[in-house]
């Protein structure tokens, strides 16, 4: 059962570091027309740590 919890943690935070990109590039494009198409470094830095938050509570309740 604490497998399953694994799983179920490491889904959830891909998903929510994966919406957390799309609203990254989404907020990127409209700027490109002005040329001023950055790439904000801090939120993909937060999705980067929500997703190895979610794949260590993977490995951590499964006991791999």
């Amino acid at each position: 059962m604490i497998s399953e919890w694994g799983e179920v943690f490491y889904r959830a935070a891909a998903v929510i570091a994966g919406l957390i990109v799309l609203l990254i590039f989404a907020s990127c494009f409209p700027q490109a027309g002005d040329g001023k198409a950055v790439i904000d470094i801090a939120p993909l830095v937060l999705a980067a740590t929500i997703w190895l938050i979610g794949r260590s509570c993977r490995y951590m309740l499964a006991g791999r």
